[in-house]
């Protein structure tokens, strides 16, 4: 469980730039860390919108795999050399932005839950194919 109780909306910073062409082991960990600290930190508010136990169970499991994605992704480096690994740091990339989109139009937790979960898929994708 996440200790901050204060809501907050990450906004992918350059994503343009780093979702263009090669990306670098720090870009790498850096678009899976902003995803984490953005699932850490909506978390409460995240969980306060669920109305149902499935919601709730979504809200956790993505929170659970944003944390494991993040600490995989800081113990192996993400140095792989698969093209793919581009790939899905430029699908994380917009999945973020997409999920940045949802928070800030204050959507409702379906859409932000679909959201997550394409977000929670591109990261995953990125730490298989970079580690």
């Amino acid at each position: 469980m996440p200790s901050d109780t204060t809501p907050q909306t990450a906004v992918p910073q350059s994503v343009a730039a780093l979702s263009a062409g090669p990306t670098t082991p720090k870009q790498r960990i850096d678009a899976v860390t902003r995803y984490w600290l953005d699932v850490m930190g909506n978390y409460y508010r995240d969980m306060a919108a669920t109305t149902t136990p499935a919601e709730a169970r979504a809200v956790e499991d993505n929170y659970n795999a944003a944390e494991r994605l993040y600490l995989d992704a800081i113990e192996c480096g993400l140095k792989g050399t698969d093209p793919a690994a581009d790939d899905a740091c430029a699908a994380l990339h917009a999945a973020a932005r997409a999920l940045a989109d949802a928070r800030a139009r204050v959507d409702g937790i379906s859409v932000i839950l679909a959201s997550l979960t394409l977000c929670t898929e591109a990261a995953t994708s990125l730490v298989r194919s970079a580690a």
